[in-house]
């Protein structure tokens, strides 16, 4: 009987966990993830940058941030807009390529 009453959780402990999850989620409402640009290297809300991806070599804005490959983080700089041409041609596009 000792054996068992020593493998049961103690309710009291159960209950003080449940409140400290609680506590923690309340916390993290507010959160928002932080994704950073490619090029500028600056940070910002995850809501407030663009998503780019590849997809049969084409560059395709993820508007909705579900596509379900790969994606680049661009911010809404126009140096940055036109810099990701320069980039992706150097870092990316030659896995893309398609050979003739």
């Amino acid at each position: 009987m000792k054996r068992l009453q020593k493998k049961l959780k103690n309710p009291q402990s159960i209950s003080n966990n449940e409140t400290s999850n609680i506590n923690l989620q309340e916390k993290n409402s507010n959160f928002s993830p932080v994704r950073t640009c490619v090029i500028c290297k600056n940070k910002l809300p995850k809501n407030q940058i663009n998503r780019i991806v590849l997809i049969n070599n084409e560059i395709i804005i993820d508007v909705n941030h579900k596509l379900n490959t790969y994606g680049y983080y661009l911010c809404n700089d126009k140096k940055c807009q036109i810099a990701i041409y320069k980039w992706l041609s150097k870092k990316k596009l030659k896995r893309y390529q398609i050979e003739s």
